[in-house]
């Protein structure tokens, strides 16, 4: 069974990217919908990822679900639009903010773990010891006009971006 479930709404476009992404990382995962979240069925994972597109709208049964299986200890990565209803709901522990600017930016990674997987050159997974990054620790991302987030108690910041580095 898979640890990691990938939601899929019908407005939500980035699901089958999120999940691309994952199977190329060989991380196994499921599929789910918001039916499939009112049902309890995120019980059965650690993590639930909201991938971005438009906007996510899960109904009060499944919104419901949600904040209790995230607020029971289950995790929760989202992706910008994804982030944004996290944000939104109150499932993420973050201050919403709105960055108007479109281009390429370079993002800093900051924690080691899954999602890095190919820019750490030192130390296996969950390494207590200090990383170190190809890439200069950076990775180039294209943004345009999303949230950007702040940190609250609880919340691991795997990537971040300053506005200073911006590529153009």
């Amino acid at each position: 069974m898979a640890d990691i479930a990938v939601y899929h709404g019908r407005k939500n476009i980035s699901g089958e990217k999120v999940a691309g992404a994952l199977a190329w990382l060989g991380i196994d995962f499921e599929m789910v919908t918001g039916t499939d979240i009112a049902r309890g069925r995120l019980d059965r994972f650690a993590a639930v990822i909201f991938p971005g597109g438009n906007s996510i709208q899960l109904a009060p049964r499944a919104l419901a679900a949600a904040t209790a299986f995230v607020k029971g200890g289950g995790g929760m990565v989202g992706v910008c639009a994804g982030a944004q209803f996290g944000a939104a709901q109150g499932l993420l522990n973050v201050r919403h903010h709105i960055l108007r600017a479109t281009g390429v930016f370079d993002m800093r990674i900051i924690a080691a773990g899954p999602i890095t997987r190919g820019y750490a050159v030192t130390g296996p997974h969950k390494s207590r010891r200090t990383w170190k990054y190809s890439n200069r620790g950076r990775v180039r991302i294209r943004y345009a006009n999303g949230g950007f987030f702040e940190a609250g108690s609880g919340v691991r910041v795997i990537v971040s971006m300053d506005e200073e580095g911006r590529m153009g």
